[in-house]
């Protein structure tokens, strides 16, 4: 639709244009001749004029209308574009600060190098290894947005199907992750729960890279943007 109105639009400007130049236009005789058959229909000129102007009237409405519909346009496209570099940035330093949350954990020496070593820590109640892991995601707890999935979709074009896909599971984990370490239960469960997440996300972070670093361009470039517009306005 937003095409349609364009060419409309584009159309009716060069319609307009050759309005404007048509005495120009009329030195060639096949025009001059066509235009006289045609207003010859007019048994006197009052008549003629009186069509000419009607004409010229409801022409100018209409690429006004026209005119201010494609402005209207124009305007929508713009602030939807500035929305989605809003949100992309919102999204891109949210997931930069949660895999890094999730890189300090997972690289940590207190974080156990198996889940089998976790579990028997549970079993024997190993207090020591077990407070040095329940600290350990503590000090990263991961803030989810509260509103991830509408802001991420409202991201998809500027990702591609698989990028989206592959984005929208890495944040439904770490929204599971966050719930399990504000959830805790007593038996200590939640533990390997988490152990399992985050060691998930930790191997989709080679796939995710490609992903924050689409995202980091996309919000340089609204920051030169912005940047750009408080030069102007000093």
């Amino acid at each position: 639709m937003k095409k349609i109105i364009t060419w409309i639009f584009i159309l009716s400007c060069i319609v307009a244009l050759l309005f404007l130049c048509l005495p120009l236009v009329l030195r060639f005789d096949c025009v001059y001749s066509f235009i006289s058959d045609f207003l010859s229909a007019f048994r006197n000129a009052e008549h003629k004029g009186l069509y000419v102007e009607t004409l010229g009237a409801l022409f100018g409405a209409f690429l006004g209308v026209i005119g201010a519909v494609w402005a209207q346009n124009l305007a929508n496209e713009q602030s939807i574009s500035a929305e989605i570099e809003k949100n992309t940035q919102v999204v891109y330093a949210d997931l930069r600060d949660s895999l890094d949350c999730v890189n300090r954990i997972t690289n940590d020496d207190k974080f156990p190098k198996r889940k089998t070593d976790l579990n028997r820590a549970i079993t024997q109640a190993n207090e020591t290894v077990l407070q040095d892991y329940e600290q350990l995601v503590n000090d990263n707890r991961i803030i989810m947005l509260p509103d991830w999935k509408q802001m991420v979709l409202s991201i998809e074009q500027t990702l591609k199907s698989e990028e989206l896909r592959v984005l929208l599971v890495s944040y439904t984990e770490l929204s599971e992750l966050s719930s399990l370490v504000c959830d805790k239960n007593t038996d200590k469960r939640w533990m390997l729960d988490a152990y399992t997440v985050l060691t998930s996300i930790n191997k989709k972070s080679p796939s995710l890279q490609p992903i924050l670093e689409k995202l980091r361009s996309i919000s340089q470039k609204r920051k030169k943007k912005k940047r750009k517009r408080k030069e102007k306005k000093k």
